[in-house]
């Protein structure tokens, strides 16, 4: 096959959309719909080859496979072994068994798998998965297995419907992401190839001349090189928080790179296509593969180790960093690798591949068998970072009407039947937080309580003043139907990250600035008027104290900090100065309702705070998972603020 500078040209504005993406936070594009510009250029650049072979009757799947192990087995081996090597010194126990994980998967192709498993609130952000990034290597090489061996049945048994059977499989992979999207499975049409299938499928019939037209002329080409490139801008620029499901919004980018490919097929003198085949570009788009694979293991690392405190020229510097290693990585392990007078299955280089192979398992394995915890971990930092979150109680599905479906609800207290159910925990992240205070202090009391998620309370008239609250009415109506008709519910407690949530009106759901505290404090006082009228009693809980830091898992920041006995460690805790300018605009909303309602308001920070200071543990176990959640063990020391709230009616 012919080389074309400008797909190369395309590879670096992929993988420079991704890396500086990563490195530059709020960047305000896009980038990381640069792995599907990857995606579609794999499918054009893997089919083009495989038919061209095939119709030559030249094609062999050994052959195949062998130069895609040439391609891609080096370099990957080579960021895995020296990633896990550096994972083992530096990290701590729980990030240390997840990246374990994440290197046997890796090294299988299956990391895509992984992580989305993993997916979830209240799992570790990707600051904290240094083989993250592999989940786009592992689709395409199992796209890779599978493709070559679908076209060629279908070119032995079904050519005449070639076209029917490629155009049909891109439009259902498309559907199936859409609705898997729309369903709330967006973490598996993110990870999962059958989702991702039609990107690769794109490429793949401009490859077959699927999608052709006849006689062209340049200035038609032009146009369509310059909206190839449009559409790729558009795509990048598309704000995501507007509600466009993924696999739209990267629609653009897709066709956008396709008409690309498409239009530097009949002519080299097309002025984008040249611009992509400048010789600055090329540079990039060939050490791409060794770029895109080092630089998130170096960003990951140099967060990690600067307890994500990065600055502007830092992140400039791990750029240049990247590209020389990246450099290196080609010139020294892919090009060699590539050339055909290596002999990649002799014994000498399988012998290689096999021992790195095997030591990363071996110490993946042992740290799995370990659960992270290996004899380079002090007692200490075990027991720190052993902190967890209460948040593991039975899953029950309560409400079955349509915007409750999915919603994970929480069995808490001594009975395994909702029916028994006396107590409603309702909120956000910061309620699940809570459900092991009240699960504690329900089975002291003999009590049983549910716990639904609900971030805003809103009933009807109030959603109705934003399109984007509506489905959270519906839900709030739902569960004040659901109480209404238990009548063994006397209690509502309600918990939520209440300052943020509520400027969050004006933010995202269009509540003017001038009214939105109003808007907070109406449909609150509304809400609890409400249930007033069922004869329930309506307890809010009240904001925990932020950590001036903002990091998805405290604990371990914690543990790295006391290793080092860094300084920083003495302003960590939370003032209640702090705590009251945070919390300025919610205070008179909870004296307004203690005026004017019957509901209590509960105070965690009169437990967690002194005189000034706030805790943030109490010298072996840490009060927050986070910077605005409580661990399991700072739920329990703040779960005697529930004590009244179960006492009432307990059972002698």
């Amino acid at each position: 096959m012919q080389y074309r500078s400008d797909i190369d040209g395309l590879r670096a504005l992929a993988v420079l959309m991704v890396v500086v993406y990563h490195f530059k936070n709020n960047i305000g594009f896009n980038g990381f719909m640069g792995v599907d510009i990857f995606f579609v250029i794999s499918g054009f650049l893997i089919t083009k080859i495989i038919y061209h072979e095939i119709t030559n009757n030249v094609f062999s799947l050994q052959k195949f496979y062998e130069r895609r192990v040439r391609r891609i087995f080096p370099t990957l081996f080579a960021v895995i072994f020296v990633t896990t090597l550096v994972a083992f010194a530096l990290f701590l126990p729980e990030e240390l068994l997840a990246f374990s994980k994440s290197a046997i998967t890796g090294l299988f192709f299956a990391s895509n798998i992984l992580f989305y498993t993993e997916a979830g609130y209240f799992d570790a952000s990707a600051d904290l998965k240094p083989l993250l990034h592999t989940w786009s290597l592992a689709v395409e090489e199992q796209f890779y297995i599978i493709f070559p061996l679908l076209l060629l049945v279908i070119l032995k048994y079904l050519k005449t419907h070639l076209k029917l059977i490629i155009i049909g499989s891109f439009f259902l992979s498309f559907i199936i992401a859409f609705y898997s999207e729309r369903g709330g499975l967006e973490s598996l049409a993110f990870f999962m190839l059958p989702m991702r299938v039609w990107e690769f499928l794109a490429g793949a019939m401009i490859a077959l001349n699927i999608v052709h037209f006849k006689n062209l002329s340049n200035m038609t080409l032009q146009a369509l090189s310059f909206i190839g490139l449009g559409l790729i801008i558009m795509g990048v620029s598309i704000d995501l928080k507007d509600g466009i499901v993924f696999s739209l919004s990267v629609l653009p980018v897709v066709l956008g790179t396709a008409l690309l490919i498409y239009a530097g097929q009949f002519s080299s003198s097309l002025l984008i296509n040249k611009m992509l085949g400048a010789r600055y570009l090329t540079f990039f788009g060939k050490i791409s593969y060794s770029l895109y694979l080092w630089h998130w293991p170096i960003y990951v690392f140099a967060m990690y180790y600067t307890l994500n405190d990065l600055s502007k020229i830092d992140r400039g510097v791990l750029i240049l960093i990247s590209v020389f290693i990246a450099y290196l990585s080609w010139r020294f392990i892919e090009q060699p690798f590539r050339r055909k007078e290596c002999k990649i299955f002799s014994v000498k280089i399988l012998s290689l591949g096999l021992s790195i192979a095997t030591i990363v398992l071996v110490i993946s394995c042992y740290v799995v068998s370990k659960a992270g915890k290996t004899f380079l971990h002090s007692a200490e930092t075990i027991r720190i970072t052993d902190t967890k979150l209460g948040v593991d109680f039975p899953s029950v599905q309560v409400l079955s009407n349509k915007y409750s479906k999915g919603i994970s609800n929480l069995l808490l207290g001594t009975s395994s039947s909702v029916d028994d159910a006396s107590v409603l925990l309702l909120g956000d992240s910061h309620a699940r937080t809570l459900s092991f205070a009240v699960d504690k202090q329900a089975k002291k009391y003999g009590k049983t309580a549910l716990a639904f998620h609900n971030g805003c309370f809103l009933q009807k008239e109030f959603a109705a003043q934003s399109k984007s609250l509506e489905e959270c009415g519906n839900l709030t109506e739902e569960q004040l139907n659901y109480i209404e008709e238990n009548k063994n519910i006397d209690t509502v407690i309600i918990a939520l990250r209440w300052a943020n949530k509520t400027e969050n009106f004006v933010i995202n759901h269009n509540i003017p600035k001038k009214d939105y505290l109003n808007f907070r404090r109406e449909s609150l006082v509304s809400f609890i008027n409400a249930l007033e009228e069922k004869n329930i009693d309506t307890v809010i809980v009240a904001q925990v104290p932020l950590l001036d830091l903002k990091v998805d898992n405290f604990p371990s920041i914690y543990a790295r900090m006391l290793q080092r006995n860094d300084e920083g460690l003495k302003n960590l805790n939370p003032t209640v100065k702090g705590y009251y300018n945070h919390q300025k605009n919610i205070l008179p909303i909870w004296e307004y309702i203690q005026e004017n309602t019957t509901a209590k308001i509960l105070w965690p920070h009169k437990i967690l705070c002194g005189e000034t200071i706030c805790a943030i543990g109490d010298g072996s176990n840490l009060y927050y998972w986070d910077d605005d959640h409580l661990s399991e063990y700072g739920a329990d020391f703040v779960s005697p603020i529930f004590e009244d709230v179960f006492m009432k009616g307990a059972r002698p």
